[in-house]
């Protein structure tokens, strides 16, 4: 008997799905969220990478075993196939290999710009190009795919927490060179918290600090020690330079915000180009990104900051 080819089409959207292997689907949904949740919860150490790794291997594993038990496979089906694996994969294999990698070239430039526009481009390229809606199974399932799962992932993992990238030593020990680390995006920042911010409009990059003042705190540094508002932070040295000098009290400005960096004999920081606008602040880092980057704080050792 011939295997209904929409079907095999539906296994590279949702292994399972397509030959009403729902525990293969409802494992892979699990898999799905559990990595979403791994990545964005501050407590739990991120396994995004080996969980991908497992529905990757799932993926492939799955279809190939569907493939090579269907059978004639017709040849509108399979250019199908190969795009909804990579847009103009099909093209590049069936028709025109410059055409096909300009496609390609696109997809890829997208998902290097954002993760939902290669999704969206995937989908006008399906829908407009491919014309699945001949296949109305398909067509609902790549809808419904987009709405319940890939959307609510994109959202988390790229407008509600991205991941942040150290290029400089100004926060060590807590944030290591060439490190990635996971930034909330969030205005529920307060004093400790290592904040992300533009400190100007002159200098638009993002930076990572410490923050150790908002509007009418003060800050007082004597002996290599810092207190705010009084009391002393317990679990760093710092450095007096800049407008932070030895029993100097400074008080944070109206909708200012005074930030620090750890490693503060090699920090450019709030010392140097002064207090930032707080609308310039815009995140704070919640948790070290891959299973073996764990973020410790020594500034956690502070009780009033709990």
């Amino acid at each position: 008997m011939k295997k209904d080819q929409s079907s095999l089409c539906c296994e590279l959207i949702l292994p399972g799905i397509g030959y009403k292997n729902y525990l293969l689907s409802i494992i892979v949904i699990f898999l799905i969220i559990l990595r979403t949740y791994t990545f964005i919860s501050p407590v739990t150490k991120d396994y995004d990478l080996e969980i991908t790794l497992i529905i990757g291997v799932i993926y492939i594993i799955n279809f190939i075993i569907k493939y090579f038990r269907s059978t004639d496979v017709d040849q509108e089906i399979k250019e199908l196939i190969f795009a909804l694996i990579i847009p103009g994969l099909d093209i590049f294999i069936y028709k025109s290999k410059i055409f096909g990698s300009i496609v390609m070239s696109l997809f890829f430039y997208f998902l290097s710009i954002n993760t939902f526009l290669s999704l969206v481009f995937s989908i006008i390229y399906i829908f407009l190009y491919k014309k699945v809606y001949k296949y109305k199974k398909l067509a609902i399932l790549l809808i419904i795919s987009f709405l319940v799962i890939d959307l609510p992932e994109i959202y988390l993992i790229t407008v509600k927490n991205q991941p942040v990238k150290i290029v400089s030593g100004s926060m060590e020990p807590t944030l290591k060179i060439g490190k990635r680390y996971l930034m909330n995006i969030t205005d529920e920042i307060k004093i400790g918290d290592i904040g992300v911010f533009e400190p100007n409009k002159v200098y638009p990059n993002a930076f990572t600090k410490r923050i150790v003042g908002f509007e009418g705190d003060k800050i007082f540094f004597s002996k290599h020690n810092i207190y705010i508002n009084g009391v002393k932070i317990i679990g760093i040295k710092y450095s007096a330079k800049g407008n932070l000098m030895e029993k100097k009290e400074i008080i944070v400005s109206k909708n200012k915000v005074y930030v620090l960096g750890d490693n503060t004999d090699n920090s450019y920081d709030s010392r140097e180009f002064g207090m930032i606008d707080k609308k310039y602040l815009y995140g704070k880092i919640v948790k070290g990104l891959g299973s073996k980057n764990v973020l410790k704080d020594t500034w956690k050792k502070n009780n009033f900051l709990k």
